[in-house]
């Protein structure tokens, strides 16, 4: 059995045992952590949710999961050791942390604890109300303290739950928090994953004139975000190849400044933040290099060959030979949709940036002196947008699908040239 870095130290010698009874008899059935002991602070609070399973399950695994990380080693041995659980159960052993009292228990390490990932998914579609949400830099606070470290789906996972729910300020809250909950921008794949679904919000969620300034405002914010190390690991060089400065990244703002000028400001640039952002892209962006659709093609119709055969095997009494089939279906059907998900990454971006462009073009004035140069980045994105689009819909066809149920702008909710 593999036990996680946070548990190995738990299988104790009785000599500590002894000390930790020892303790729990001078000190009146209660411990109290020394500073040192208390690096991590306070145990992440989960409460004020509204809804109840919700909240039973966030208590439970603050419980079994968060606690024991704030407990020093004698107390672990305790609550992790089944000849005490006895004890814990009948006795009122208290550990004091931050000034919070907390009851030990014992915990049983395969049971109890559920793995991070299934309780992530679990909880995500139990979280419906703003004070669901909220709670979410703190679980994350928690998670981190187990020492879970948090990859690119996951984090992709949790910004698409909460920002189809609106709740694109609870992203933001995780991010400035970065320390606490582990979400940063140093991935510039999440960095645009976070843009898409703030414009998303200012398209499909905002209806007044304050709230789509407010998406903007969160844009912008992000923007500041990668000029500081603080949230990328990394200093920032103003150059075209930095994340800050990628046509994805200041294209958003401007597609989202475009909507508020031609919604409200009859299609005027009256506070120049279309100039701006507009003048941004043109000077520090450069076109980057297409996802890679060389041989997307003969892998589709790998896949569909592979596919056709184990559903000829499955007819049959070869056993080994449907196994063998399967594994290697599953294996090259990885490979394309992990190059279809940077297809439509790279198109869910692109085409907003090109349709906030062609508007840009109608507000700014005769006089912006960058028009010549966003009008040839505008033809070179939109040919990059067709062909992109022309391989995705050959890639569905190849796969039995009707291509014209994917055309990635017909499949964006929200189209700028009906605004």
């Amino acid at each position: 059995m593999i036990i996680s870095p946070c548990f190995r130290g738990f299988q104790s010698s009785n000599c500590l045992i002894r000390y930790a009874f020892l303790r729990v008899s001078r000190n009146g059935r209660n411990f109290s952590l020394s500073s040192i002991l208390q690096k991590l602070g306070p145990v992440p609070k989960m409460s004020g949710v509204s809804n109840s399973e919700l909240r039973e399950r966030l208590e439970r695994f603050r419980e079994v999961a968060i606690l024991p990380r704030h407990l020093a080693k004698n107390q672990q041995a305790l609550v992790y050791n089944k000849k005490y659980a006895s004890t814990l159960e009948n006795e009122n052993i208290v550990a004091k942390i931050a000034g919070e009292n907390f009851r030990l228990k014992h915990i049983n390490v395969i049971k109890d604890i559920p793995r991070i990932k299934l309780f992530l998914y679990d909880i995500l579609p139990l979280m419906k109300d703003k004070e669901d949400w909220q709670v979410l830099p703190n679980v994350l606070h928690g998670l981190k303290n187990t020492g879970f470290k948090m990859k690119l789906p996951i984090a992709e996972k949790l910004v698409r739950t909460a920002c189809i729910n609106g709740r694109q300020n609870v992203i933001l809250e995780c991010l400035r928090r970065n320390k606490d909950t582990g979400m940063d921008l140093s991935n510039p794949i999440f960095t645009k994953t976070v843009l898409f679904w703030i414009c998303f919000k200012a398209f499909e969620q905002d209806k007044t004139i304050e709230s789509i300034s407010k998406s903007l405002s969160m844009a912008e914010q992000i923007l500041e975000m990668l000029e500081d190390e603080k949230y990328t690991g990394s200093k920032y060089r103003d150059i075209s190849t930095h994340q800050r400065n990628h046509p994805e990244v200041i294209g958003i703002p401007l597609c989202i400044a475009t909507l508020i000028a031609s919604r409200f400001k009859d299609n005027k640039d009256k506070d120049l933040q279309v100039t701006k952002y507009a003048t941004e892209f043109t000077l520090k962006s450069v076109a980057m290099p297409l996802p890679s659709s060389s041989n997307d093609l003969e892998q589709a119709r790998t896949v569909q060959e592979l596919e056709n055969h184990v559903k000829a095997l499955r007819n049959t009494d070869k056993a080994q030979e449907l196994t063998k089939a399967i594994k290697s279906r599953n294996y090259e059907r990885e490979i394309l949709r992990s190059q279809i998900a940077k297809w439509l990454q790279w198109l869910m971006l692109n085409i907003l940036v090109a349709k906030g462009i062609r508007l840009a073009l109608t507000i700014l004035p005769p006089t912006f002196q960058h028009k010549l140069q966003l009008q040839e980045r505008l033809a070179g994105l939109q040919k990059d947008v067709e062909r992109i689009e022309s391989v995705w819909r050959e890639v569905h066809s190849i796969q039995g699908k009707n291509p014209q149920s994917f055309v990635m702008s017909k499949l964006l909710r929200f189209d700028i040239n009906e605004m």
